[in-house]
């Protein structure tokens, strides 16, 4: 906005210099605290009790850490899920925490990297092999921000505000009656200055990695994509098809996320984009973390043939209890006709991904399978796993 003029007196000279030292000042004050100013650029912020406690994108600028490398770590948890990334400005992020009965092995290796507060939490849905560890991981972390989806909880015992259960409670969505869900939900409520927000394509964040040794900044960019819906319109029938599908940009190296989205949320995200992205460049990745554990409910080829990605992560095993297996056959042919080098948690454990400031890359798996006729062998006689 233009200063008025003042018709009456001229600007006195030591005004001037007053003005312009105080200028400077400033300006050396922001250089010096770009870290704290940038974190007060986070999102606005409400009580545990808003319906939408947190609303629009952020980013947030500060010092790089480890290298500014961004690690991505895929943890070897059974026919479950978790994933523990590691951002170059030194914050991360848990995606998922498995099955109670395995969280054990996401606490430990965490903690092993030296980790006791996560700076995001997200749960791509409500399934117990996602969110059955959630509730341990409160116990054991300071958690700050948690993404999660917008799935109405119907669990008998339920005692939480109804401005904190949101999500469509009847037809056409699907709700949750499970007490694993509700005990996410709580954990959430009574987590001490934590945020949350219900996660839908408008849940994008940055993080700027300053690197004093090159004097440059290398931006991390979290990118939902799915569901394309607004927070309250957010309707599935399908438990797996809440997951969100995003993209994690750092460097020109791009990875995918897709939860257990299954070929319904596929479609949505190539319908919804194609006027967006006509060519569908956007969606050509290095990295794609395979949805639904390599089921054949996901991974169309078509979506696919879209992504293109040189390399598939899967995290599979052996199912508890119901003693049936994925990835499925067709799943790994499609990978395989498409030049997908695959890489499975089942015979080669955890897999980390590494990618440095000059987008160069590197994967490493916890054990080595030398067959990799192993590695594309897939079962075609169980039902997938929910």
């Amino acid at each position: 906005m233009a200063r008025k003029k003042n018709k009456t007196k001229k600007y006195d000279l030591r005004a001037t210099i007053v003005f312009v030292v105080a200028l400077v000042v400033i300006a050396v004050g922001f250089y010096l605290l770009r870290p704290v100013v940038s974190d007060l650029m986070k999102k606005d912020t409400a009580s545990n009790d808003s319906a939408n406690s947190v609303t629009s994108v952020t980013e947030i600028i500060a010092d790089a850490k480890n290298d500014a490398e961004l690690k991505m770590h895929v943890i070897s948890v059974g026919q479950a899920d978790s994933i523990f990334i590691e951002f170059p400005t030194g914050h991360c992020m848990l995606v998922d925490a498995a099955e109670k009965s395995s969280v054990g092995n996401v606490v430990t290796y965490i903690t092993g990297l030296g980790y006791d507060t996560l700076d995001y939490v997200l749960l791509t849905h409500q399934d117990s092999d996602h969110a059955g560890g959630m509730a341990k991981v409160f116990d054991e972390f300071t958690v700050k921000h948690v993404f999660r989806p917008s799935v109405y909880s119907k669990y008998k015992n339920y005692d939480l505000p109804e401005t904190f259960n949101i999500g469509i409670s009847g037809s056409p969505s699907k709700t949750s009656t499970t007490e694993t869900y509700y005990n996410f939900l709580k954990s959430v409520y009574y987590e001490e200055g934590c945020t949350w927000e219900a996660f839908n394509k408008d849940s994008d964040f940055g993080l700027i990695a300053y690197d004093e040794s090159d004097d440059r900044s290398y931006e991390c960019f979290v990118d939902f994509l799915t569901p394309t819906a607004d927070t309250q319109n957010i309707a599935y029938r399908a438990e797996n098809d809440f997951s969100p599908i995003m993209i994690i940009s750092y460097c020109g190296f791009k990875i995918m996320l897709t939860g257990d989205a299954e070929e319904l949320v596929e479609k949505e995200l190539l319908d919804y984009y194609a006027d967006i992205y006509p060519d569908y460049s956007y969606f050509d990745v290095d990295v794609l973390k395979v949805g639904h554990h390599g089921s054949k409910t996901s991974s169309s080829r078509s979506f696919v043939e879209t992504v293109k990605p040189e390399y598939s992560f899967i995290s599979c095993g052996l199912a508890p209890e119901k003693q049936k297996y994925c990835p499925w056959q067709v799943t790994l042919d499609t990978l395989k006709d498409n030049d997908s080098l695959i890489y499975r948690t089942d015979l080669q454990g955890n897999i980390v991904l590494t990618v440095d400031k000059d987008g160069k890359y590197n994967i490493a798996t916890e054990k080595t399978c030398n067959d990799y006729s192993l590695i594309l062998s897939g079962y075609s006689n169980a039902e997938p796993e929910a």
